[in-house]
């Protein structure tokens, strides 16, 4: 046991989820992800991937772990918890309430704090910020200390449900809506993310084998979980747009991806560097190109 928590504390548990998310989001653009098919799908692949490539160093994660951290993972979308769901790296911005469709910025925010104890908190402080969490009544304290500290007293079920909670937030850190101040809420004509239907339908219709085909990846180490999850959220910043941010205009402040700097290919932004396509491109006579990572045909 005291392996397994070494494991926990030196963050090799973090290296597989970066593995895996760096894994998704470059051949896929990226994903947004659904609580009931996503977020448990793609925990369970960070523990088998952890036992597949810590094979005879550490005493495997079991199958009811697997299943407390799949459910973790559910868990930490209980309204009002997603509020503090958001992390935008450049500014290190919470979630602010732009781009909710006819709602001001100020009526968004309004209506999330009304959900929720505190005002929305980065997603990197919610994981650690154990004071705040313990207000709220939905499941209270889920942090990373709680799962470290769970398990050294021998509570095994409440250290791999914390750290189901944890992997959501490191997930929802690879999702360009959470990490662009983008509220993708589908409510009040807002747009929501096409990213997020893709995912839900592609994990409701597939079994993912992640655990199997990163096996031999390149993984990185981190110093603890605050790193981690900077390292995801600029990674998703600035290298994909989310629906309401296909622009760098002054307002939102985010520099990457560049829109000048990206081409025209097959009727899509393209970015020859990191051989993706970003944005498809709407043409219309004697009006000015509007851009939409809604399609049916590219994962954008």
């Amino acid at each position: 046991m005291e392996d397994i928590i070494l494991k926990l504390k030196s963050s090799q548990s973090i290296k597989i989820v970066l593995a895996i998310f760096l894994a998704i989001v470059l051949p896929l653009a990226a994903v947004s992800y659904s609580p009931f098919y996503t977020h448990p799908d793609l925990t369970e692949q960070m523990a088998r991937l952890f036992n597949n490539t810590n094979q005879g160093t550490t005493p495997v994660i079991t199958n009811s772990q697997i299943n407390w951290l799949r459910q973790g993972a559910i868990d930490e979308d209980q309204p009002p918890r997603w509020i503090n769901h958001f992390f935008d790296p450049v500014h290190d911005q919470a979630l602010s309430g732009k781009h909710a469709g006819t709602f001001t910025p100020a009526q968004a925010l309004k209506e999330g704090r009304e959900m929720g104890p505190l005002k929305p908190l980065t997603s990197v402080n919610w994981a650690t910020n154990q004071s705040a969490q313990v207000q709220y009544r939905q499941f209270g304290n889920q942090t990373w200390q709680k799962a470290i500290s769970s398990y050294l007293a021998g509570d095994e079920s409440s250290a791999f449900l914390a750290l189901g909670h944890i992997l959501h937030l490191v997930e929802d850190a690879s999702v360009p809506d959470h990490t662009r101040d983008d509220v993708h809420s589908h409510l009040h004509s807002d747009p929501g993310s096409p990213f997020e239907d893709y995912a839900e339908h592609y994990t409701n219709t597939h079994n993912l084998t992640l655990a199997q085909d990163l096996v031999h990846a390149t993984i990185p180490t981190y110093d603890n979980v605050q790193y981690a999850f900077k390292d995801i959220a600029d990674y998703s910043n600035h290298n994909f747009f989310s629906e309401d941010t296909i622009s760098n205009n002054s307002e939102d402040g985010f520099n990457f991806p560049d829109l000048k700097s990206l081409q025209e290919k097959d009727g899509y932004l393209y970015d020859d560097k990191n051989d993706i396509y970003l944005s498809k491109i709407i043409h219309k006579a004697g009006r000015e190109d509007q851009y939409t990572t809604n399609d049916k045909d590219v994962v954008l």
